[in-house]
C-alpha cells in the first residue's frame, strides 16, 4: 500500500513540474521538487519501517 503513494505522487507531479518549468516559474518548480522529495524520503522511511516489522514478527 505504501507503494502505491509514491506512484500516484509521480503520476501528478511531473506534469506539475514539467508546466512550472514551461511557464518560467522555476522557484515553484524547486519546491515542488523539495516536497516530492521530502515525500518520497518519508514514503521510504515508513515503507522500511514496515517491511523490518514484518520480518520480525515471523
Amino acid at each position: 500500500m505504501l507503494l502505491v503513494v509514491g506512484v500516484l505522487q509521480l503520476v501528478y507531479m511531473l506534469p506539475a513540474y514539467l508546466i512550472a518549468i514551461f511557464r518560467k516559474r522555476r522557484l515553484t518548480a524547486r519546491g515542488l521538487l523539495i516536497g516530492a522529495t521530502v515525500t518520497f524520503l518519508l514514503n521510504a522511511a515508513c515503507l522500511g519501517v514496515a517491511m523490518a516489522g514484518n520480518a520480525l514478527s515471523r
